[in-house]
Order: structure tokens, then sequence, then C-alpha cells
């Protein structure tokens, strides 16, 4: 029928990784209802209905989502080709990530030579050498110019979510999209 399409919102990092992949393999069915992406790093706020459906890692949900875990975001450390001495930070909403608390506690201020708000930028910034950062594996899979550094990072995982607005967790629609992409996101854990 003529009802909009459902929003989806995300990271950066998901948008340009694994969920073009995971909308095309919906879509093609045919049945499933047309998507819009929103890509942000930011916990937008869904009592506004800014989006219908929220793919984010998170240690644990906020009290008015409702959610089905989708498998695991993990992280590692990674450095140009040529080595470099330096590490790029994380600011804005990634600051509070894991690996930005990771990056406050095990590298000093001294060390940091730029910064970024985004893992896909800080995947770019180690490709063209500015310095080490930690990310996201998926990204480093798709640039073997980045070297994996041996550091504890290796070690940090976060939880995925797929979520919508308590409220709308039973709407036939969103409980269906809700659970595809959770399927999809977990048959991809290897990857992630």
């Amino acid at each position: 029928g003529g009802s909009r399409g459902l929003r989806v919102t995300s990271t950066d990092t998901l948008s340009i990784t694994v969920l073009p992949g995971i909308i095309a393999e919906l879509g093609a069915s045919g049945s499933g209802p047309s998507v819009e992406l929103l890509v942000s790093n930011a916990h937008l706020d869904f009592a506004r209905l800014h989006a219908d459906i929220t793919v984010r890692p998170a240690k644990r949900l906020p009290e008015d989502m409702a959610g089905d875990p989708a498998g695991v975001l993990r992280f590692a450390a990674y450095g140009p080709a040529g080595g470099a001495d330096g590490w790029i930070g994380l600011s804005g909403p990634l600051g509070a990530t894991v690996a930005g608390r990771w990056l406050e506690a095990e590298v000093p201020e001294s060390q940091i030579v730029a910064r970024a708000d985004s893992f896909p930028a800080v995947a770019a910034m180690v490709a063209a050498g500015v310095g080490r950062g930690v990310m996201p594996r998926i990204l480093a899979e798709e640039r073997p110019e980045l070297c994996a550094v041996e550091t504890s990072a290796a070690e940090l995982r976060v939880p995925l979510w797929v979520a919508c607005h308590a409220d709308m967790a039973e709407a036939p629609r969103l409980r269906r999209l809700k659970s595809d992409i959770a399927d999809a996101l977990l048959a991809l854990d290897d990857r992630l």
C-alpha cells in the first residue's frame, strides 16, 4: 500500500558494512517494507519517532526500548602498513564507547595525534598513515592496508541490538522487520 517505509537508524559502521546487504536481502523477497536508513552515531529520540527501529551496539538497552540481541560487535587496534607512533582518539558519542574508554585508559593523552567521531573516518585516517586506531574489526576487513596491532583492545566486544520503542514492540510490521534484521546479523556473527 501507500504506507511509508520503515525508518531504521544505525551507526555509520553498520550502515556501510552489513546493513546494505541485509536491506537488499529483505527487499529481494518483494514482500518486505521499504526501508529508510538513517545514519547517526547518536542515540535518537524515539519518542519523536525519528526512527522505527534501531540497530546499535550497546551494553544494554534504554528502559523505553524493546529489542532482540543480535550477536556482538568485536573491536581491535590497527595501524598503517608502515607503522605509526601516535594514536587517533575518539570524540563525540564515540568517546563513551568501549573503544573510547579503552583509549582513555591505555593511551596517554600525549600520544593522541588526531581525533574523529566516526569509526569509518578512523579507518580512513589509519590507512592514510595518521596514526593507530581502535575500530570494529569489520571495518578493517574491507581494508587490507590496515595491520592489526597487538593490544588488549582485541578483547573488546559490545552486544548488538535490534530494537524499537517499547510502545511499538507488538506492531506486526516492526516485529517482523526487527526479527528479520536480528536473524541476518546473527548469521553474519563470524564477520562482526
